[in-house]
């Protein structure tokens, strides 16, 4: 039923696996999908309002940089075991077959850790679309006195229902719809963004300097917390949340043609094109606020997404 003359499937037959999916993927298909599910705009705009509060540009910048390289170097060593091991378990079979005799226990753990992840990455990214969404409703719909609409929190709740309902039915859909998805939805992910980043530099109408991006730091004081150490870890989750789920390409491998020589390009691959985009918006985001005092006012009154927006 499954060729033997792919190499993928060679290679499963030498760990004693047999071949029970077919192979559509090409890599590509895997680094568009990673691509849009790594969304590191959506992740940025979720969580830039607590970074700012929380370190503040310094944290931002610098934090995204360290972040993306050492999760750089993770996909790298991850990409030389999904060549090893081209099996669809991805980290779960892995933590197997290098636990020894823990190997079990070891595997028990990262399936549920994993899967608990995606849960809340998942869950994670519709609550940061409701809020953006809710945002730009009041955007549009305010006056001169700044009165408009904003969705209730029950409202809001209907929509994050209803935005998961959408996920699991398009997740659930045929792997060709999949791809064709995953095609237009990294598309967005590239010309979008950077579209998003030239119309801000373009149109924003007082920048701020780059020094103040690159070295500005805020204390949380104001928000109970002194100690400046704890301030940038909590100001980290911002660089952090983005860059994570690019092991969801160790979940298509046997879905993936040539699996063991070419499974392993995503990883790296996306990774880096997260980091230059979501490093290029992040830059123009924090050069083009406006009033960062009033973002960063604990008694503010408005959503801190809307007044990003």
């Amino acid at each position: 039923m499954f060729s033997e003359k792919d190499t993928g499937t060679r290679r499963l037959l030498e760990l004693g696996i047999r071949q029970k999916l077919r192979r559509p993927l090409h890599w590509t298909h895997s680094f568009m999908i990673a691509l849009c599910i790594l969304s590191p705009t959506t992740c940025i705009t979720g969580l830039y309002s607590q970074g700012l509060i929380y370190g503040g540009p310094v944290v931002l910048v610098w934090g995204w940089v360290c972040a993306g390289s050492l999760h750089t170097l993770a996909a790298f060593s991850m990409s030389e075991l999904s060549s090893a091991f081209p099996v669809s378990g991805g980290l779960y079979y892995w933590s197997f077959m290098l636990g020894g005799n823990y190997g079990p226990f070891v595997s028990w753990m990262v399936g549920w850790i994993n899967l608990l992840g995606q849960v809340a990455i998942v869950a994670g990214s519709a609550f940061v679309f409701v809020e953006v969404l809710a945002a730009c409703l009041f955007l549009f719909t305010r006056d001169v006195n700044n009165n408009g609409y904003y969705p209730s929190s029950g409202m809001q709740l209907y929509i994050f229902a209803g935005l998961l309902a959408v996920s699991a039915a398009v997740n659930s859909a045929p792997l060709k719809f999949l791809v064709r998805v995953a095609k237009v939805g990294a598309l967005w992910q590239v010309l979008g963004t950077f579209t998003m980043v030239g119309v801000m530099l373009a149109l924003t109408p007082r920048q701020q300097k780059w020094v103040w991006v690159l070295t500005d730091f805020r204390s949380a004081a104001s928000y109970g917390i002194t100690s400046n150490v704890y301030t940038v870890l909590i100001g980290l989750s911002g660089a952090s949340w983005p860059l994570m789920g690019y092991d969801s390409v160790a979940h298509m491998m046997e879905e993936t043609k040539s699996a063991d020589s070419t499974a392993g390009k995503p990883m790296p691959y996306t990774l880096v094109a997260s980091f230059v985009i979501g490093l290029a918006y992040l830059l123009a985001l924090t050069l083009c606020i406006q009033d960062v005092q009033s973002i960063t006012n604990p008694s503010g009154s408005l959503s801190k997404s809307t007044l990003l927006l």
